[in-house]
């Protein structure tokens, strides 16, 4: 395994350890720093880069990233590791397949939750591999809502076959689930959306395209996943008028026209969620299609 950390990120890192006095770095670095300023080579760029990759590897900060590297080492053999400017991540870079991680130093802090969330991020990567996954080449074309749906059900994905080879996951089953209740809540039926949830915990073999098609189609998964039948008009309260409704009016049935007209009344509506059948109708009027 060829892991490389950038010297900048190295210290950033020791710097956040120094200043927080964390681990007793703070001694260390000064007994070290000041056997250079005795040898006169304090300001030497190359001994204190030396400085910051010895108290870095003493301190056992490279230890999370490799052992979660070792654990997939078919996603790749080569690992960058630098500061992260925005958001932090793992990355393959083309076309070598190399792993890039972007991390803050502070999540250098406590080991064991840099490890659950760079396990999370490598078997993304390892599902990006698997042709059996079917990821695309470019990443989807999505609006937010559908974006933010997908997103979680990717990471509820990854996370559950974590917990079932014994593994500590990024985020328990619970934590989970309250998240996937907030982006489920259309559905009225907690019933309904505790069933769904626990049969996708325990889904063994997803592809990219139907994540996308559920992450686009909130009704799909009920559907799927709480074993309803029929055509996804499932018992909900209408995100426009509120009161409990059977019959939908979903995404693909809804004219560019009416979703404009709703949208300007409710701003934070999306087509994805539908509309009951009696408030698509007064939207048709309103943008004269009656």
């Amino acid at each position: 395994m060829d892991l490389q950390f950038a010297p900048h990120l190295v210290e950033a890192v020791v710097r956040h350890f120094v200043d927080r006095d964390l681990a007793d770095a703070r001694a260390t670095y000064l007994r070290l720093y000041n056997d250079l300023v005795r040898l006169n080579l304090d300001r030497d760029p190359s001994r204190q880069e030396s400085l910051n990759r010895y108290l870095f590897l003493s301190l056992g900060l490279d230890q999370p990233i490799g052992a979660v590297a070792a654990e997939f080492p078919g996603v790749s053999q080569e690992v960058h590791v630098g500061t992260a400017s925005r958001s932090e991540g793992c990355f393959l870079v083309p076309p070598q397949g190399a792993v890039l991680v972007r991390l803050h130093p502070a999540r250098f802090e406590n080991a064991e939750r840099l490890t659950r969330f760079l396990r999370n991020e490598w078997r993304h990567l390892a599902d990006m591999k698997d042709p059996a996954f079917g990821y695309p080449e470019a990443p989807p074309d999505l609006d937010p809502p559908s974006r933010d749906r997908y997103a979680l059900l990717w990471h509820i994905y990854v996370d559950a076959r974590t917990a079932r080879e014994g593994r500590q996951p990024m985020r328990g089953r619970e934590q989970w689930k309250e998240e996937f209740d907030r982006y489920w809540a259309h559905v009225d039926d907690p019933g309904l959306r505790a069933r769904a949830f626990e049969r996708f915990w325990q889904a063994e073999e997803l592809t990219h395209p139907e994540l996308i098609d559920m992450g686009r189609d909130p009704h799909l998964f009920i559907r799927r996943y709480a074993g309803v039948a029929g055509d996804g008009r499932l018992g909900g309260r209408c995100p426009l008028c509120g009161f409990p409704t059977f019959h939908w009016v979903l995404n693909g049935r809804l004219k560019e026209a009416v979703a404009a007209r709703i949208r300007a009344d409710f701003r934070h509506w999306d087509p994805s969620q539908g509309a009951c059948e009696r408030c698509v109708e007064l939207y048709e009027i309103r943008a004269g299609l009656w």
